[in-house]
């Protein structure tokens, strides 16, 4: 075999690590960024367990109205107030404070308004440590809500805050597997966290989410394989200015290949 290609091939191993426990901290404060009521939990409720039983506040921004989560028998009006009330529940569960944008669901794009109620929420919450859904979680909303984060960053006032372009991003998985580098182990938190999902019959009428999360839990054991261990949730971890850097370059490379085609 061609030596360059295996000098290329030793290069490409290197980013095969396997990814490290992430120790959830007392005296943080957390954001978590849910374009829909239901991906919080999904993608990091045993987390979020976590740092409640650390006393961390946590705050969750929900971006859509949910509007598009329902039955054809149901009107939106009808599916708003009802995920509404099942917010107030799940949160309940998790013993979490929460705002929300009601953007329009699967149509919303990051215009001026929703970019400075982010961006508001961002400033007030102040936190360490930022949990939102990968930018390649292969969603359109997720996709938009990655793209409404980057677009709320990139302001003269949040640039100039110190310390928030440091800020811990951990990005989860809900609709695609990410490549992660920490994970947390939530073995001991999991049946709230099953219980807050719970909290959502909407949504589980429409699609058995219970068994989508559990066998995405389970399968990232594979992290952790210790005994007693049987359920992990899995995360991309960088800085905040690391991570908008991605989304743009994600962003140009889509549109390079694109014009390639």
């Amino acid at each position: 075999m061609n030596s360059l290609l295996i000098k290329k091939a030793e290069q490409v191993i290197q980013d095969f690590k396997r990814p490290r426990i992430f120790q959830i901290q007392e005296g943080m404060r957390v954001l978590v960024i849910a374009p829909h009521a239901d991906d919080e939990v999904i993608g990091a409720g045993g987390s979020i367990v976590k740092h409640r039983s650390k006393n961390n506040p946590v705050h969750i921004v929900f971006i859509t109205d949910g509007s598009n989560g329902r039955s054809r028998s149901e009107s939106p009006e009808e599916t708003i107030n009802v995920r509404k009330k099942e917010v107030v529940r799940a949160c309940k569960v998790l013993d979490v404070e929460f705002s929300m944008l009601e953007a329009q669901d699967s149509e919303f794009v990051p215009d001026s308004c929703l970019i400075n109620k982010l961006r508001k929420v961002i400033l007030e919450v102040n936190p360490d440590y930022i949990y939102i859904p990968h930018y390649r979680d292969k969603h359109r909303d997720h996709f938009y809500t990655n793209l409404l984060f980057y677009s709320a960053c990139k302001d003269d006032e949040f640039f100039q805050n110190p310390g928030l372009l440091d800020v811990n991003i951990l990005a989860y998985e809900v609709w695609s597997p990410l490549e992660p580098n920490v994970f947390v182990n939530i073995t001991n938190e999991y049946d709230i966290k099953q219980q807050a999902m719970e909290e959502y019959p909407s949504q589980l009428s429409l699609i058995p989410y219970i068994k989508m999360m559990s066998g995405i839990n389970q399968y990232r054991v594979s992290l952790f394989p210790l005994p007693k261990t049987e359920y992990v949730e899995a995360f991309y971890q960088c800085s905040c200015l690391k991570y908008c850097q991605e989304i743009e370059a994600y962003i140009e490379n889509s549109i390079y290949k694109e014009e390639q085609c």
